[in-house]
């Protein structure tokens, strides 16, 4: 079986466990029916909503995706750091261990089964929120609002978080510790540190401005790619320097070694970046 084979198997795996957590399902169905009641609320003429939030096409989209960021961002960190708790709780790391793929195979497949449901979770608060928009708006539907608003907000933002708690989870081990940084990593950037700095300490991007608009799009797409695209190589990062830090015999030297090249390529650009904004 080809390594691509093997991170595919494990990513179908940690889906399928993830699927089955009553901890994921709890929160799939009340995020979605709470932003899908707000949504409603601010999209529907005869809710006493301020009109200026639906009276471009791009307010009912970047209202709820900036929700869902910032509702996902405090509950991906738990999700992402579950598979250590539950390998060390069902005493199975051994037996997954012992199995011949490389670090890189398996640490990647948890990554992109994690990040696969949080992507379906985003696929379906787009659908939901395009139907409301559609059906209860005034104002006409802009599928690229959507599609930015996903790429600039919530993407970035579920990948640096699911590399910063995979590697949290590596080095401390501890589920609880991982969880209560990463939420007071979150809670920091959203409450104190966003605004600051050309809003370069803000995560989930909620005080970035982001209105979209028919004629001339984000207008600000390059200052916005340039604010979101750290976070993205930062999370990747955080994935590939997991693979040097696991606790298991490295099946592929090459494999770790060019894992820990794109771990210190990617940190470098995102500085490179970051350095490029400040200056």
């Amino acid at each position: 079986m080809t390594p691509v084979m093997i991170c595919l198997k494990i990513a179908a795996y940690e889906a399928k466990i993830l699927l089955r957590s009553w901890g994921f399902r709890i929160f799939a169905m009340l995020g979605l029916l709470i932003l899908g009641l707000m949504s409603a609320g601010i999209a529907a003429p005869s809710f006493a909503f301020p009109y200026y939030f639906r009276s471009l096409s791009g307010s009912i989209p970047l209202f709820s995706f900036k929700l869902f960021n910032v509702y996902q961002g405090l509950i991906v960190v738990f999700m992402a750091s579950e598979f250590f708790k539950r390998d060390r709780r069902t005493d199975s790391t051994q037996v997954i261990f012992s199995r011949s793929f490389s670090n890189t195979s398996y640490i990647l497949g948890k990554f992109i089964g994690v990040l696969s449901l949080f992507l379906l979770m985003n696929i379906l608060v787009g659908v939901i929120t395009a139907l409301i928009h559609l059906f209860l708006s005034d104002t006409p539907l802009s599928i690229p609002a959507y599609l930015n608003y996903f790429l600039a907000l919530n993407l970035p933002t579920l990948v640096f978080l699911i590399g910063l708690a995979f590697i949290l989870g590596v080095v401390i081990r501890n589920q609880a510790v991982v969880i209560l940084l990463g939420v007071a990593v979150s809670s920091l950037s959203l409450a104190a540190l966003g605004n600051k700095a050309y809003f370069i300490p803000d995560i989930f991007g909620f005080h970035m401005p982001l209105m979209y608009s028919d004629f001339i799009g984000l207008g600000n797409g390059a200052q916005i790619l340039e604010l979101r695209l750290p976070y993205l190589l930062l999370g990747l990062g955080f994935v590939f320097g997991t693979v040097l830090l696991a606790k298991r015999l490295r099946q592929s030297p090459w494999t770790t070694a060019l894992s820990g090249a794109l771990s210190a390529l990617l940190f470098l650009s995102a500085l490179a970046v970051i350095l490029s904004l400040i200056h």
